[in-house]
């Protein structure tokens, strides 16, 4: 399991009946291919799948993974109308535009990997949060207003710690996890 610590080298030596040197030769490999980990002084732990994302101006989540072999979706967790001139002015809205705000959770082979929060035009979109939850895609719902391609002016990506209903989603075992927006 991720994670997870594994016997130590002699132990592991004995398990299988096998020179110590050849399960350190095995662990070598391991690592080299990404699937585990040596922590000096604390040993050999099964290592969390990294996921390269790429980001740019038509990057989409699902084709991102897909990219890399990993089948991935988006769920929408809830969404609420509010006005935030700031973003409403990001969008080329006016000020008191009503914007819907979607959270999401991004998954990869069903694993939560991004917790996020997207903004959209209320008036454009009065049903999105029910599309991405029909559809587990912003290109998707996109695509059922009839927008067939769109590109991002700019995205801005955060780390922070996570509130405790963020370390919730992600099933964070550690003290910290990404966010993004």
């Amino acid at each position: 399991m991720a994670g997870e610590q594994l016997p130590s080298e002699p132990e592991l030596a004995a398990k299988f009946s096998v020179n110590r040197h050849t399960i350190r030769r095995a662990m070598g490999e391991l690592e080299q291919s990404g699937l585990v980990r040596l922590e000096q002084g604390r040993g050999t732990f099964v290592q969390e799948h990294a996921i390269d994302y790429a980001i740019g101006k038509r990057t989409r989540f699902s084709e991102n993974l897909r990219s890399q072999g990993v089948l991935g979706h988006l769920e929408a967790l809830g969404s609420q109308t509010l006005r935030a001139a700031d973003i409403a002015k990001h969008l080329g809205l006016a000020r008191s535009a009503p914007l819907l705000r979607v959270q999401m959770v991004g998954k990869a082979e069903n694993r939560p990997i991004s917790a996020s929060e997207h903004f959209f035009d209320e008036k454009r979109f009065p049903d999105f949060a029910d599309r991405l939850t029909a559809l587990r895609s912003v290109s998707k719902g996109y695509a059922h207003y009839g927008i067939g391609d769109y590109t991002r002016k700019w995205s801005r990506i955060t780390a922070a710690l996570p509130t405790p209903e963020v370390a919730r989603l992600l099933a964070s075992r550690a003290s910290w996890a990404p966010s993004g927006r």
